[in-house]
């Protein structure tokens, strides 16, 4: 899935985490607002938040996340 990606983008990089606590569900982040998509078999939902300090709290998550994620 990743490799045609990232082929096409010079400072793309991606990191797995352990299967325990991966779902169907994927967060996109920016420094104005995160978007949380959820896939299941019936429905796919997106979240949007704007809040300041919710953005906040995300980029400390995915910054420890990054950190322990698998190359």
């Amino acid at each position: 899935y990743y490799e045609p990606r990232v082929k096409q983008k010079k400072d793309f990089h991606v990191r797995f985490l352990d299967r325990k606590i991966q779902g169907p569900a994927c967060i996109s982040l920016s420094d104005k607002m995160v978007a949380t998509f959820v896939y299941t078999e019936k429905r796919f939902r997106v979240i949007v938040n704007k809040n300041k300090e919710i953005v906040n709290v995300y980029k400390k998550y995915f910054d420890e996340l990054w950190s322990t994620a698998k190359k």
